[in-house]
């Protein structure tokens, strides 16, 4: 009887540990994807006002 307890307890473990575990995976990809989504926008983002700039310089005042 024991025995059967200890599985129960020792499997019960393991998918709590599991669920914690993804949790915290899913935590890291979710901020990996909106690292990478953030760096795209700044990239964009600077990239279009260099752009403006380049054309307002080039511009015959």
């Amino acid at each position: 009887m024991t025995f059967a307890i200890w599985a129960v307890v020792i499997i019960l473990a393991a998918i709590w540990l599991g669920t914690w575990v993804l949790q915290i995976a899913l935590i890291v990809l979710d901020l990996a994807i909106t690292a990478v989504v953030w760096t795209a926008a700044l990239a964009i983002g600077l990239i279009w006002l260099g752009s403006r700039a380049i054309s307002e310089r080039i511009k015959p005042a």
